[in-house]
């Protein structure tokens, strides 16, 4: 059953309050542990990479993965809880051990768009690949556009070149991604979806049939 009023008050106590145990909490629909002070350090240690941004459900729907939500209660504090479930007017939210299947416009009441989440970055993959890059990172990423386009896998020891830029900028343009020739989060993200790599995905079910984590 949907609640048209999400319970932010007399919370299970292993609610997170704080970003480092949400980043844990989080981590474990990906199969892993994430343990001391930086979560992401690592994450990145594990081939994952943390990923925040402020733009709602329309950026969530198209990555289509669990995200966290960071959300305030009624006094303002800190409440973070995983979207594990998301419908056309309804999301579920698990809070602790605690889950919710809330209307879109009660949800709104205690969130404001922000989120976080995690992706699972290609082999030797530091930082955002920009024109002239090199390395395995490369190689998965002109390995993957040319299975996108159905065309024969090119060939190790590839570069970003204009060539290549231009399959990614087609790729964006595809993606309602800004074409700015660069693959970061965004990009990755698109493709790990389209290209069936290992993460977990969100849940589109009725929450009549899906009220748990």
């Amino acid at each position: 059953m949907v609640s048209t009023q999400l319970q932010l008050a007399a919370l299970p106590a292993d609610t997170p309050r704080e970003e480092a145990p949400a980043w844990q909490l989080l981590s474990q629909r990906w199969g892993i542990r994430l343990e001391g002070p930086d979560p992401c350090v690592t994450a990145a240690r594990q081939g994952l990479q943390c990923f925040k941004s402020s733009n709602g459900l329309t950026l969530i729907r198209q990555l289509g993965r669990p995200v966290m939500l960071v959300m305030s209660d009624e006094q303002g504090r800190a409440v973070y809880g995983v979207l594990t479930h998301l419908g056309p007017d309804w999301a579920t939210v698990v809070l602790g051990t605690q889950a919710q299947t809330v209307s879109l416009s009660a949800l709104s009441v205690g969130w404001r768009g922000d989120f976080m989440t995690l992706w699972r970055a290609p082999e030797g993959y530091q930082q955002r690949l920009t024109l002239g890059a090199k390395g395995p990172a490369v190689d998965w990423l002109a390995t993957q556009l040319a299975r996108l386009r159905q065309e024969p896998a090119p060939p190790a020891g590839q570069r970003l070149d204009d060539a290549l830029q231009a399959r990614l900028s087609a790729f964006q343009v595809s993606q309602g991604i800004k074409p700015d020739g660069m693959a970061g989060a965004m990009t990755f993200m698109q493709i790990n979806r389209l290209t069936g790599v290992d993460e977990p995905h969100l849940t589109t079910e009725s929450p009549g049939r899906v009220l748990h984590p």
